[in-house]
């Protein structure tokens, strides 16, 4: 017996030697990105840590699996606390950190405890995020843009898209960086002309910090008119190599990372495909999404002072749909034509890019970038036009294909090369002087046909559409330009000032973009922000050549921003966040063809395909305001969460010189996320939003019924409203940690209780009347991922 229980007892040792990880990282001076060494940093509580070496580098050895909140103190800098780091069984952890340094005594800090630690260069409207705050997302799907989605100031789309519409801006009007290089659409599926699609490439197993800005960003971000995400990926492991396969509902993929040169460097490179096929009953994609993407990341320590690191996103995809056949669609008892569309959509995409990152002495450092973007687009539209008389029973007699017309098809190919180059200089004080500048190479071949299904037939505006014919080819034209924002530290007062270039050659544009940010930390518990300044986007490819005339008559779009808020620290690990804000637009394209001069480009970019090709010109203005409200609770212990609230009211003129609402007007979105992490196995979280009607135009139902064919009411341009949108998002995980893997799963309800939320208004011309769409209903989801 004895024996016996010598036996077990050496097992359970084993075992519990074997259920031991490693936490490694690095403290740097966010500012100088120099080593920090002596910062003391602690797992919270417990008794372990560890302090960082002079080359800022720490390692706390055999943690018991589990999740923990690391904290890092440093005598003159703001205290950091890091939640969710999840130590595995036999893994290296990493938990990288940047500090702040503080103008206010160290002892006064207590009630702020470092759970919200905002970045200098941007006062306003920022927020961030980790990879455990958007893997755990209830209906996110570990996307981040449907994260940020949850976010004040982002109004909802459509459930089968992660547009981000920020403060009534148009889906193109976000930039999306990672490691400093520019992705024109992060999406499977992009809208060509825009940065949505329903499907992130990004994976989020890849990030390491992301950074979202919902406007008064600062100069070194241009390009864009209302928002920025800023994403970091993580390196790959430089002690040992460790992998991960994953499985859901919709697809399989994996990553693996290890080093390079005896950790002289490291790579990390990702492969996913998805089979959503078999999911087709459950989503109102209204086809077949098939998609794979491929990312990586390589760092190399060339010297001491030289880092370089290269990146690769790249997506290829492909959806059909097509109508499906009903008799139900055609007008009673009479002969009826009903024209039923078959779609085909494909897009191809890569970014690649190198940075290097070189310290010229200890308070001067640069980073120079190189990249190229390749996106395709391919999109075939055929209608078969189908005649018959519909029975009492029904049934479709005397059923014939009248024709089948091709009536678009559009390959288009745009690339962009980028050369960036920039330097931060840190002054005496913690002053700061950064200064850049870039050069962008485009090239687009975009050939567009368009026949009329019914030539000679009105369509909904009462117009005569006409075949359209676009072949376009333009060669290398170059965009530049340069900024510098200088940083000032008047003791608890920062202030940024910046100034802005942009030269754009193919329009003969200059611009010339002023900007101001500032924020008072009135004391340990409150602070108020303000920030604004002028902002300006060259208009999308396709608005170029939708048109002969178009690169003649359009500029660069411009919008002026004012913004102006507070923050308060209600607890340790939760703050709320009050802002508001005031958006001008100006030299919006918008629709010159008569009998569409009530339509702006500024409401387009929330679909498949691309937003469009029309005669346009630079006449729009919009005005946009709203208010927002946000109380965040970061995972100190057990319950993490958010409540938002905006509310918005977003207007757009066109060239009838007429305010109406746009497109994106929901006025009012509401948000709350809870979650609550029962041990470090289980955790279970919801999600629940509410956001006012979309507007929409409605039809003249007897115009329309008379015609036999949808016919707006062009006297109440969105005027009228979808139903109120809300849904239930539910999820559950749970870890299981083994010897050599850890293994952790997930189950999501999304539209928990099956709300039937409209998407779009359409004529039925089968019963008469005005009819709803609607989104994605009742939708499980599931998956595993194994790490090993």
């Amino acid at each position: 017996m004895k024996r016996i229980a010598c036996v077990f007892a050496i097992l359970f040792v084993v075992h519990c030697y074997a259920q031991k990880g490693e936490i490694r990282g690095t403290v740097l001076d966010q500012s100088t990105l120099q080593p920090l060494a002596g910062v003391n940093v602690i797992v919270q509580a417990t008794d372990l840590g560890a302090a960082t070496d002079t080359s800022g580098k720490f390692v706390i050895e055999r943690m018991p699996v589990g999740i923990y909140s690391l904290v890092y103190s440093y005598i003159g800098y703001e205290k950091k606390i890091v939640p969710d780091v999840v130590v595995k069984s036999n893994r290296i952890t990493y938990s990288n950190a940047t500090l702040n340094w503080t103008a206010i005594e160290a002892q006064a800090l207590t009630v702020t405890a470092g759970y919200y630690v905002k970045p200098e260069d941007a006062p306003v409207s920022v927020q961030s995020l980790s990879f455990e705050e958007i893997r755990r997302q209830p209906g996110a799907r570990e996307d981040v843009s449907r994260m940020l989605q949850n976010l004040p100031g982002v109004n909802p789309t459509t459930d089968d898209h992660n547009d981000l519409v920020v403060r009534g801006g148009a889906p193109s009007e976000v930039l999306f960086t990672v490691d400093h290089v520019d992705i024109p659409n992060p999406n499977h599926f992009g809208t060509q002309g825009a940065t949505g699609g329903p499907i992130s490439m990004i994976n989020a197993e890849f990030l390491e910090d992301v950074k979202f800005m919902a406007g008064g960003f600062t100069a070194p971000y241009g390009h864009k008119l209302s928002g920025v995400m800023d994403i970091s990926f993580r390196e790959g492991n430089r002690n040992s190599f460790d992998g991960k396969f994953d499985l859901n509902m919709a697809g399989a993929g994996g990553f693996a990372e290890g080093p390079i040169q005896n950790g002289r460097g490291s790579f990390l490179i990702g492969l996913h495909r998805s089979f959503l096929d078999i999911m087709e009953s459950f989503l109102d994609y209204g086809g077949i999404p098939i998609y794979s993407n491929v990312q990586g990341k390589v760092v190399y320590d060339l010297n001491v002072n030289n880092y370089l690191s290269a990146l690769l996103i790249g997506g290829d995809d492909r959806i059909d749909f097509e109508d499906e056949f009903d008799p139900k669609n055609f007008r009673p008892a009479r002969p009826d034509t009903v024209d039923y569309s078959a779609v085909n959509f494909r897009t191809r995409q890569y970014t690649i890019g190198a940075s290097l990152r070189t310290f010229w002495r200890k308070n001067l450092y640069s980073i120079f970038s190189l990249s190229h973007s390749n996106n395709r687009f391919y999109t075939y539209v055929n209608l078969k036009s189908i005649a018959g008389f519909r029975d009492q029973n029904d049934e479709l007699d005397n059923k014939s294909e009248i024709q089948t017309v091709n009536i678009y098809n559009n390959t288009s190919v745009e690339q962009t090369s980028t050369f960036n180059g920039e330097f931060t200089w840190s002054l005496p004080n913690r002053d700061a002087l950064s200064f850049g500048a870039y050069l962008k190479l485009f090239q687009f071949d975009h050939t567009i046909d368009y026949t009329p299904a019914h030539p000679g037939e009105a369509n909904a505006f009462g117009q005569i559409p006409m075949p359209s014919y676009i072949s376009v080819r333009q060669n290398v034209t170059p965009k530049t330009g340069g900024y510098v924002n200088y940083k000032k530290l008047w003791g608890s007062v920062i202030t940024n000032l910046g100034l802005r270039y942009d030269y754009f050659d193919l329009l003969g544009s200059s611009s010339i973009s002023p900007r101001l940010g500032f924020r008072w930390e009135a004391s340990p518990l409150l602070a108020f922000n303000a920030g604004g300044g002028r902002y300006y986007q060259s208009p999308e490819f396709l608005y170029l050549t939708g048109d002969p005339a178009n690169k003649n008559s359009l500029e660069d779009i411009g919008a002026d921003h004012y913004i102006a808020g507070l923050e308060y620290m209600l607890t340790a690990d939760t703050r709320l966040t009050l802002e508001i804000y005031r958006k001008n637009y100006f030299q919006y394209p918008v629709l010159a063809d008569s009998g569409y001069e009530m339509l702006s480009m500024a409401n387009s970019g929330a679909v498949y395909g691309n937003t469009g090709s029309n005669r346009l010109v630079s006449a729009g203005e919009g005005k946009v305001h709203g208010i927002e409200a946000m109380i965040q609770k970061k995972l100190a212990e057990k319950v993490y969460g958010l409540v938002s609230y905006s509310y918005s009211r977003i207007r757009h003129k066109a060239l009838d010189g007429i305010f109406r609402h746009g497109g994106f007007d929901n006025r009012h979105v509401f948000n709350l996320v809870i979650g609550y992490r029962a041990s470090k196995a289980w955790e279970f979280s919801f999600k629940w939003r509410y956001a006012g009607g979309t507007p929409y135009t409605p039809y003249s139902e007897a115009a329309s019924y008379a015609a036999g064919r949808a016919v707006l009411d062009l006297t109440r341009i969105n005027e009228a409203r979808l139903e109120p949108y809300h849904r239930l998002d539910l999820r559950f995980d749970h870890r299981s940690f083994y010897n050599k893997v850890t293994l952790v799963s997930y189950f999501s309800l999304e539209n928990a209780y099956n709300r039937r939320n409209q998407s779009e208004a359409y004529w039925n011309n089968a019963s008469g009347k005005t009819d709803f769409r609607y989104q994605t209903g009742f939708f499980p989801i599931g998956g595993f991922s194994l790490e090993f």
